[in-house]
């Protein structure tokens, strides 16, 4: 320790270097390294310097960042806006909500792949090859077409968010209270699909009541869609059915629009009204009174509901709530017409995987998927065209000011067959602009199949991104006649073997791609689609490397590691308790057989119980640590002696090995001679336990 603290002294000055390293490690060390820098600018500008190294450098993917969420950043920047610009600007907003001012942003963020200006930003070269097909091969372009890939995932990804976040505001009560404030036409469309709501509970509440008598199979579909719709069950939302009604579904109502404005006319920011009313309540507490008093005693125990009869009153709320309630709405407002007779077969809609390109059956209409949501998917309509290879090419379309509402598309499926053809679908790429066709040049980029079209089910499961749970994937099984899969699973309690996931999914790929072979590398993937990922969990010798790391760094980074830490010292220490508990059931066991058999029971003694062998378990422990920290010992100090004494412990004349616990026989023992009825001779319970003591001591 004193050469430690010399060592310091003498080099302080180069130890302070080495904490302000260019490339800082822990959280102190970028501090004193950002202090070099007078302001953020200068920082950024130094974080930022590789601009001219390589384009999958840092700097090149925080511009491709920017760039894609440009439109939507400004979008959200303007909302903020309108909210602080008075009631006018706050219902105009209202109103272009509803008229799918999102669906433009969305449709603009799109076509960001059409823009030479965003491609050129983002660093892609605008090149017309003299031959599109094989300037493919160049690595330059291969480069930047993985850039392009990121690209596309990005702007799809925000695309879908989106649409799914904003599509309860398009087609949910009460949030179709806003078409009263845009024009006359979208008022008519938001008030028609109020009529076909109205229309689709009175066929679905008759279904329930007429159905049930009947025995009719819809019913539980039907309640589990009113459930995801919700919002029949608030009062705010059937006054507005009711208003409606009143109005004949006619737009420019005053009652109608009396009730619009109370939703929609105060300001969206309930800080202030919350403040105030808390004014008002001290003002009356001041008044009545310094001491509150309770009007009522407080029970002893509390009577809270079960998680059942919470269900009843109550459903889960939240993102993913609101999107089920679109979806589930405007299935009610569909399907309806037919009496719901496809309704429990909807969940088949989730092969519109999102970014997959969805084709009709004369494959002369495209839209392009942006996901399911339980009931229905939303896609957006493409325009097709083909190269010279036959190869089929794809174009967002442009906005089309002239509707009254931009919306997305709602889309159907009802059919699980892998044969079933009405709808097509294939995997699609971004197409680098060199490899685009002269004709297509003023697109850009355009989207390119880069598989072959076939049936939705085939398409979405050999994307690779089909995620199926096991009641999907049983009724999968089902309806393309799969083969029973081969149990391997667990032995349960009969002896049977329990079916796992992965045996369903294996026999469903061998009934739907019996030309893939098992085990090859597309087989993998779509299997690894239907199975998912799955968390790795920490094991016992990662474990013990986390712990070694935390306890190498700094006080303040080791700090924000603890609970990591904690849970793996958990898991270590769990690892050594089932060890211990491990030894004491096989120690248990065999000691159980010798006496059940009766080779060491004689007469008139009794068979040890379990917490005498675990005494004896607990003492055979401490003798091996006591015996292992006395042979360290000797080995430490044998190995400083003179003489050229050995490491281990010296065995006298006799064979015994000097030990802690005085001398330990290692030599070989003569096995007991077998008596007439094939029992071994030996001493009672009491000389085994005795010998079972010094076979442990050996070993």
């Amino acid at each position: 320790e004193q050469v430690d603290a010399n060592f310091e002294a003498q080099n302080a000055d180069q130890l302070l270097e080495e904490e302000d390293p260019d490339e800082p490690r822990t959280v102190k060390q970028f501090q004193q390294w950002r202090a070099k820098f007078e302001n953020n600018v200068q920082l950024s500008a130094e974080l930022l310097q590789d601009r001219l190294v390589e384009e999958s450098s840092l700097q090149s993917r925080l511009r491709m960042i920017a760039l894609t969420t440009e439109d939507v950043s400004k979008e959200f920047y303007r909302t903020v806006q309108a909210q602080k610009q008075g009631q006018e600007k706050q219902l105009a907003w209202v109103a272009g909500r509803f008229e799918g001012s999102g669906y433009k942003v969305l449709l603009s963020t799109l076509r960001k792949i059409h823009s030479p200006a965003f491609l050129s930003k983002l660093g892609i070269t605008l090149w017309q090859a003299p031959d599109p097909a094989s300037c493919r091969q160049l690595s330059w372009i291969q480069e930047e077409s993985a850039l392009l890939a990121d690209t596309w995932k990005v702007l799809l990804e925000l695309a879908c968010a989106r649409t799914w976040s904003q599509a309860m505001y398009w087609c949910c009560p009460p949030f179709l209270l806003g078409s009263s404030f845009a024009s006359t036409a979208a008022e008519r469309e938001g008030l028609e699909l109020l009529r076909q709501l109205d229309a689709g509970l009175k066929a679905a509440h008759g279904l329930l009541q007429h159905g049930a008598a009947d025995g009719d199979s819809r019913g539980p579909a039907i309640r589990d869609l009113l459930e995801d719709c919700f919002w029949p069950s608030c009062q705010l939302s059937l006054e507005l059915v009711q208003a409606a009604r009143d109005a004949s579904f006619q737009p420019n109502n005053a009652q109608v629009l009396e009730l619009a404005f109370a939703c929609f006319g105060a300001p969206s920011n309930t800080k202030h009204a919350c403040e105030d009313y808390t004014l008002v309540k001290r003002d009356r507490a001041d008044i009545h009174g310094t001491y509150w008093t309770a009007s009522e005693t407080v029970p002893r125990e509390l009577e809270l509901n079960t998680m059942d009869e919470v269900n009843v009153k109550w459903v889960k709320s939240g993102t993913l709530a609101d999107m089920r309630m679109a979806a589930a709405t405007m299935t009610l407002a569909e399907l309806h017409t037919s009496d719901f007779r496809n309704l429990e077969a909807t969940w088949a809609g989730m092969f519109f995987v999102p970014g997959m390109i969805v084709l009709n059956s004369t494959e002369d209409g495209a839209v392009l998927s942006l996901g399911f949501r339980k009931w229905a998917a939303q896609t957006i309509p493409l325009e097709i065209e083909k190269d010279a290879q036959g190869r089929l090419l794809f174009i967002l379309p442009r906005v089309q000011d002239q509707r009254p509402t931009q919306r997305p598309r709602w889309m159907w499926n009802t059919c699980a067959s892998a044969e079933d053809t009405n709808f097509k679908a294939c995997t699609v790429e971004l197409l680098h602009p060199a490899a685009v066709p002269a004709r297509l040049k003023e697109h850009s980029c355009v989207l390119e199949a880069v598989s072959p079209v076939e049936p939705l089910l085939k398409a979405a499961l050999r994307s690779g991104r089909c995620f199926l749970d096991v009641p999907a994937l049983k009724k999968l099984c089902v309806a393309n006649g799969a083969a029973d899969p081969t149990p391997t699973g667990k032995v349960g309690k009969k002896g049977k073997r329990s079916i796992m996931k992965i045996d369903r999914a294996q026999v469903l790929l061998a009934k739907i791609f019996p030309e893939i072979p098992a085990g090859s590398e597309e087989h993998s993937k779509i299997l690894q689609g239907i199975m998912g990922d799955r968390s790795q969990p920490m094991t016992e010798a990662c474990a013990a490397d986390v712990l070694a790391g935390v306890k190498l760094l700094d006080r303040d980074n080791g700090e924000k590691f603890a609970g990591l830490a904690a849970v793996a010292q958990k898991i270590e220490t769990d690892f050594k308790i089932k060890e211990e508990q491990a030894l004491a059931e096989v120690v248990e066991k065999i000691w159980h057989l010798h006496f059940l058999y009766g080779k060491h029971l004689q007469a008139g003694e009794e068979q040890p119980t379990s917490r005498e062998i675990h005494d004896l378990v607990e003492r055979l422990q401490a003798e091996r640590e006591q015996a292992d920290a006395a042979e360290a010992t000797e080995a430490s100090e044998a190995s400083g002696a003179k003489g050229g004494r050995g490491r281990g412990r010296a065995s006298d004349a006799k064979g015994r090995r000097k030990g802690a616990g005085g001398a330990v026989d290692v030599r070989p023992k003569a096995v007991p001679d077998a008596d007439a009825k094939g029992k071994r001779k030996g001493a009672g319970a009491g000389g085994a336990v005795d010998g079972a003591a010094k076979r442990r001591r050996v070993t």
